[in-house]
């Protein structure tokens, strides 16, 4: 495909893909993201498409997929973002026990709420790594392979995460 038929087609059809693509997916910047990795491919894969009717079928059938693709991935994001949120409450309960043995005198329903509140002020990355880490159990390769990142990232950030809601703790129940 030439530059010429590329931009024919692009000129044609891009307004009507983007707007089918925000009915489906309802977020313009996901909808304008979709149309355009569809172009992208269209190039990438020199694609030849004739500025006709099948080159309309197709970019609609494609974007018709990737939208599909989205909400199905997004869908996953959520369920996993609620499981992890439910994980911090599960997390509270099942170690609060553990830190008031080492911290005498803390009231659980203080230290629960607070370490909550603690858990929550985790950067993303390290707030996910930690859950998955205490909440799930999982080992520091399963997190690495899971999340597609280095071994070493997943150690620093348990790490990083223990060290932060130790010195919250502390400083919050100092006086008590």
């Amino acid at each position: 495909m030439d530059r010429e038929q590329f931009e024919t087609i692009f000129k044609r059809h891009y307004h009507s893909l983007l707007l089918y693509a925000c009915r489906l997916v309802t977020r313009r910047d996901a909808a304008e993201d979709i149309v355009q990795e569809i172009f992208y491919n269209v190039l990438k894969n020199e694609k030849d498409l004739q500025p006709n009717d099948s080159a309309k079928a197709y970019l609609f059938t494609a974007t018709y997929r990737q939208c599909l693709n989205y909400l199905k991935h997004e869908k996953i994001k959520n369920m996993f973002e609620e499981k992890e949120k439910m994980s911090i409450d599960r997390f509270t309960n099942q170690h609060i026990q553990d830190i008031l043995t080492k911290e005498p005198g803390i009231l659980s329903e203080d230290l629960g709420a607070y370490l909550n509140k603690a858990i929550q002020t985790l950067p993303d990355q390290c707030r996910r790594i930690f859950v998955l880490s205490r909440k799930y159990g999982l080992k520091n390769r399963e997190i690495a392979d899971f999340l597609n990142i280095s071994l070493k990232v997943v150690e620093k950030q348990v790490s990083k995460a223990l060290v932060s809601l130790r010195e919250q703790i502390r400083e919050r129940f100092k006086d008590q």
